[in-house]
């Protein structure tokens, strides 16, 4: 079917006016002061955030997470596949695989697959500030391909190590696990010996042992020493000019199985284990212009590279590796009522790889684009927001076939203040991605012309969101409704090493809400929220066998958040839980189960911070041990079924002192 702007323009209107509105929810982190100040008044003004759904540093530093499925375990639209297991871990933003998203880690964009059975990136959750998750299609500054939406890494500032008052200062951070033996050390040094120049240096290892699943059974080739190494620098060479510098090499080297994302007995062929070295390589340089009492201009210019490899040391040797660079320029101005930003970005995308001494072959894709987003307060009570963004597309294949294609994609938004209490919004957006080079392993095994579609331009898609936000009397309700369709799917075929062939397999399509509600009193805090999604493709729903096209289901999930906050001890304990329902949305041809088991993790955190140069962190995790396996992670493999379970009960203590 192809996209309508009219049908969905009618639909968000009808969603607004409530005609259409769903029981739906929409879901945002609020940290304990926030619920603290809407107690404060009888009623606020409140409205929709401008960005999606957040982690803050003070949940993660409650959590410890050590990978990403942890750092995103409590998230309503994000879900991670592939286990404990770090270099197999993939990231779905309402059940898309974030390689048709933009993520990036200080603004530099991080997307893109070595090998189907790998993950993409990994950072070291202990280095960022927060996390923030635009899920749909997004507005013209979400950048190129942003068909699922983003998640933005940002990681912390020189300043934000420093204790109040401190120019210079070091700290020393070590962090044990029981389940898998964890054991991790991180030191920094950092300063702002004057007001124009701060720096922050981090380097941090870690040693892991095989972890246990609930059952108690070791999950084989899970131990992991990743290692990362990070240095940012700020300089103002003069009022209202920044000049900032960020750079980050992580390695996670190791055993693992020959395809990691499969669970198999380690007697299987599939689980032979071998040596493998897992590096990324991020760069990020910006320089912004912002003068005080300049309102039209607040510029900023960004130059970035990300670089991730893998080494499988079998014999004959093989090499992947995926390089992302280009630059970003845009210009902030306030005009009034309106406030207007445009700009220009360039991406280049290529993927690489080589089969023992054979030479190596590479794709390479880039992207210009140009955009302009506008945000107008019409009137005390209704904002309006609208952009278009311009991208052109071009990829030479491996058969010669040139794939090229381009699109304005707009988007229009609404938010209206219908009480000081209550805000409504709806908005709609298109985006398109150009056809992306195939991983740099499945490149070693050739194309096949013949079924490789020459015709191929890109995929689009559309979402629809609506929803409200209402906060009184400490309470804070929300709901929202979703619709993602991302037409003319690119689907790259080369599965057990034969050679690739692009092709089109039709409608993606994701729907769903989220339901939140939330109370804070005294030093308390109560969240919960409530979220459903199907996700299908080709008019059929998505089972966990779609991980190598980029699909996996998400089905519904009951997250609770309780929060206290001891002020007069410098304390504060947290306690998570996760119910997902068991999912039996599945196609067909899935004939591995009747349907995926539901499970339910609950969580235990303590933060004390006695000192302002201490902090002791403890977290125990799966308290039950349950044993259950994530609904995205690979299920049926040939010969078998998955034990790639998720981490049991843990015990996690974390000391940081600083000096």
């Amino acid at each position: 079917m192809p996209l309508s702007q009219g049908k969905t323009i009618a639909s968000v209107w009808l969603l607004l006016t409530g005609a259409g509105l769903p029981t739906a929810a929409l879901t945002q982190d609020a940290a304990p002061d926030d619920f603290g100040a809407a107690l404060e008044l009888e009623e606020i003004t409140v409205s929709r955030p401008a960005a999606g759904e957040e982690i803050t540093e003070e949940t993660i530093r409650a959590a410890q997470p050590t990978s990403l499925n942890e750092l995103f375990a409590d998230t309503d639209d994000v879900t991670v596949n592939g286990g404990n297991r770090t270099s197999a871990q993939k990231v779905y933003i309402r059940g898309i695989e974030d390689v048709r998203a933009n993520v990036t880690i200080d603004g530099a964009l991080t997307s893109g697959t070595l090998f189907p059975h790998n993950g993409n990136s990994g950072i070291d959750p202990f280095l960022l500030k927060s996390v923030t998750i635009d899920a749909g299609t997004g507005t013209a500054l979400s950048g190129p391909s942003a068909l699922a939406g983003g998640v933005r890494f940002e990681t912390l500032d020189p300043e934000d190590f420093l204790l109040p008052g401190q120019r210079q200062g070091a700290m020393l951070r070590l962090s044990g696990q029981t389940n898998g033996d964890r054991l991790s050390l991180g030191t920094a040094i950092y300063g702002q010996p004057t007001d124009r120049f701060g720096y922050a240096l981090y380097g941090a290892t870690s040693f892991a042992d095989t972890y246990t699943g609930g059952d108690g059974q070791r999950v084989p080739y899970t131990d992991s020493e990743p290692d990362t190494l990070f240095a940012k620098l700020k300089l103002r060479p003069a009022d209202g000019h920044t000049l900032e510098i960020s750079a980050i090499r992580r390695t996670d080297d190791g055993l693992r199985s020959a395809q990691v994302n499969f669970g198999v007995d380690p007697a299987h062929p599939r689980s032979t284990p071998e040596q493998q070295a897992l590096s990324q390589d991020t760069y990020s340089l910006s320089y912004r212009i912002a003068p005080a009492g300049t309102p039209a201009l607040d510029l900023e210019a960004r130059l970035f590279q990300n670089e991730t490899e893998l080494h499988r040391h079998i014999d004959p040797a093989q090499r992947a590796a995926w390089r992302t660079r280009g630059f970003a320029v845009q210009n902030a101005s306030a005009l009034g009522a309106l406030d207007l930003t445009y700009g220009l970005d360039f991406t280049e995308a290529r993927s690489s790889g080589q089969d023992g001494a054979a030479a190596e072959v590479s794709e390479t894709a880039r992207t210009w684009g140009a955009f302009v987003q506008a945000e107008m307060q019409l009137s005390e009570r209704l904002r309006a927001t609208g952009g278009l963004r311009y991208d052109h597309s071009t990829l030479t294949d491996l058969a010669g076939n040139r794939h090229a294609g381009h699109r304005v994609s707009p988007n229009l938004g609404v938010e209206f203040q219908a009480t000081p209490a209550l805000s409504l919004f709806a908005s709609w957006a298109q985006a398109f991605r150009g056809v992306q080079p195939a991983p740099g392993l499945n490149l070693t095994a050739g194309v096949d012309a013949a079924l490789t579609d020459p015709s191929l331009d890109g995929e689009t898609a559309e979402t629809i969101e609506a929803g409200f936000v209402f906060a009184r009397n400490g309470w804070r309700l929300g709901a929202t409704y979703f619709q993602t369709e991302i037409e003319d799917v690119i689907l790259y075929g080369g599965r057990r090493g034969l050679p690739y062939a692009r092709r089109n397999a039709g409608t993606a399509e994701t729907e769903g809400y989220t339901l939140s509600a939330g109370y804070a009193w005294a030093d308390w805090s109560v969240q919960a929220s409530f979220h459903h999604s199907d996700t299908t493709i080709g008019g059929r729903y998505v089972s966990p066998s779609d991980w190598y096209d980029g699909f996996a289901p998400q089905g519904d999930t009951l997250s609770l958040r309780v929060v206290r906050e001891l002020a007069g001890r410098n304390m504060q304990i947290s306690w998570t839980s996760q119910f997902v329902m068991a999912e039996d949305k599945l196609p067909d041809s899935f004939t591995a189960a009747a349907e995926l088991a539901g499970y339910d993790v609950h969580d235990l955190s303590l933060v004390w911070r006695p000192r302002d140069t201490q902090e002791y962190s403890l977290a125990l995790t799966n308290i039950f041990d349950e044993a259950y396996i994530a609904h995205g992670t690979a299920y049926s493999v040939p010969g078998g079924t998955t034990n790639l379970l998720e981490q049991g009960h843990s015990l996690r203590v974390t000391a940081q002192i600083k000096f």
